[in-house]
């Protein structure tokens, strides 16, 4: 892994973890054992590098959904569920939560560059959702009353509230019962 790398997988950690405005380049420095100049040498402002971070997080998720829009063999369901591994993963692993979570927390001291990636980063995923349910409620997959796009958004929030409350309280089951509870809204009228 190249130096540059290894910044934006720390820089990412730090965020998760700390915050935007709680980490410094210094911190960066010190956690991979190289010098200052050497972070700016790649990024001359935080706001490029966490811009670089953010829309590195976004990607994996846009290649996660191109792949399940591609996969014509697993339902809906099954395409939902693998959605909503990563936010799984986040919530069991101790102390982070969603970089774009933390982001959307501290959104109003962000620089521009980075707002435009965290608002990008939350519509694409409502965007993908109201696809998903409109495409599932249309095979008969999912039967609810609220329109695509509200299903979406009661999704994404919860889902991303779920991972704050498991870092704040440590109750380990919350997520997955947030995720029971949503999906029973997918296969019965509410």
């Amino acid at each position: 892994m190249n130096t540059a790398d290894r910044i934006l997988d720390v820089v990412q950690y730090m965020i998760q973890t700390r915050g935007y405005n709680a980490f410094s380049y210094q911190d960066v420095a010190n956690e991979i054992g190289i010098k200052k100049a050497s972070i700016y040498y790649h990024y001359p402002k935080k706001a490029d590098l966490v811009r670089v971070v953010v829309e590195r997080y976004r990607q994996g998720v846009l290649d996660l959904q191109k792949q399940l829009d591609a996969d014509e063999k697993s339902s809906y369901s099954q395409k939902l569920t693998v959605y909503i591994g990563p936010f799984l993963s986040v919530s069991e692993t101790e102390n982070i939560v969603c970089l774009c979570g933390v982001l959307g927390g501290e959104f109003i001291t962000l620089p521009k560059e980075v707002q435009e990636q965290v608002t990008l980063f939350f519509n694409e995923h409502e965007k993908w959702l109201t696809k998903l349910f409109t495409q599932g409620r249309a095979a008969g997959e999912f039967h609810f009353k609220k329109n695509p796009r509200e299903m979406a958004r009661l999704f994404f929030s919860s889902l991303e509230g779920a991972i704050l409350v498991v870092r704040a309280t440590g109750d380990s089951k919350y997520f997955n019962q947030v995720v029971s509870a949503l999906k029973d809204t997918l296969h019965k009228d509410e």
